[in-house]
């Protein structure tokens, strides 16, 4: 959903802007060397770490809190039942966020946030019929990270005011870097931390640092576009049909074989489960995969076989 919404925040009013603080963070990057280190010292933050269970608590009692991406927590607050409880989602993001319509910029402890209220997006008729409310709270480093926090609450409770006073306890919390291992619902697997890109120089290819991001690596090999994506995902949500192997590797191996557009799909778990006891897992329990999504797919076998070449 933070990835998605990545693409979707839009800006409107902007509030007088303070002095900015100093710190690394307050800094904008010189060079394309200072770029890779905004992602390196990122990559090292512990997400879960950013919102203290202390927190959490003081919007009800925390029914989880779960490390479900590399450079993602999602935590349930209060009533279990569909939209009774409070529901929260963050995400340690390097890129600019995009804006545009029907949001609401200010300056808040040296960060650019922007608040997007459903309740400035939908049509009058539309949003009485919500059963819960949604907004989502960006705060932008002028380093060029940011922290992504999508909030669901009942109805009754307004869902910005608590997004916008969590994102100013993770702010605070970010500039001090907590590692990963912080947070004792932070999983550490072989993706801690590791870069998507790092294939590239098997493949004789470089990459902006500027467009390079968190857990994914785009690039054009071949004359056609590529996408290496780190995550953990859900047994049964793990993209591809079939079986298959790759020479050298010991990992499992997917392969897509109804794909009917014109992307392919190769994906390998690189580690065991994840929390495999954790509850209300539809799909099966996680593990760490990676996946390449390729017009051709014997260029996504190629480039997977260097991947796993990263995790022997």
């Amino acid at each position: 959903m933070i990835a998605i919404l990545l693409l979707a925040i839009a800006g409107c009013a902007k509030d007088a802007e303070p002095a900015r603080p100093a710190g690394y963070w307050f800094t904008e990057p010189q060079d394309d060397d200072q770029r890779l280190e905004v992602l390196r010292r990122a990559r090292g933050i512990d997400p879960c770490a950013l919102v203290p269970r202390a927190e959490l608590e003081k919007l009800g009692a925390v029914r989880s809190v779960v490390n479900d991406q590399p450079d993602s927590c999602e935590a349930g607050i209060g009533s279990a039942e569909y939209y009774k409880g409070i529901e929260l989602d963050w995400a340690v993001v390097v890129a600019t966020v995009q804006k545009g319509q029907k949001v609401t910029e200010k300056t808040v402890d040296g960060l650019s946030v922007m608040v997007a209220d459903e309740r400035d997006a939908l049509p009058k008729e539309q949003f009485e019929k919500l059963v819960e409310r949604n907004c989502t709270v960006t705060g932008q480093f002028p380093a060029g990270a940011a922290l992504m926090l999508f909030v669901s609450t009942p109805l009754g409770t307004e869902p910005c005011p608590v997004g916008e006073s969590i994102l100013r306890t993770a702010a605070a919390e970010w500039v001090r870097e907590p590692q990963r291992g912080t947070a004792p619902e932070t999983a550490r697997t072989v993706l801690t931390s590791a870069d998507p890109c790092d294939v590239l120089p098997a493949l004789g290819i470089t990459v902006n640092p500027a467009d390079r991001r968190m857990r994914t690596c785009d690039f054009t090999y071949r004359g056609g576009e590529v996408s290496v994506r780190y995550e953990y995902e859900e047994q049964d949500m793990i993209l591809g049909d079939e079986p298959t192997t790759l020479p050298g590797s010991r990992h499992p191996v997917y392969k897509d074989v109804s794909s009917k557009g014109d992307f392919h799909f190769r994906t390998a778990t690189v580690g065991p489960a994840i929390n495999p006891d954790e509850p209300g897992l539809k799909y099966g329990p996680r593990y760490p995969t990676v996946s390449v999504t390729a017009r051709n797919p014997e260029d996504a076998e190629t480039i997977l076989t260097q991947v796993l070449t990263l995790f022997p």
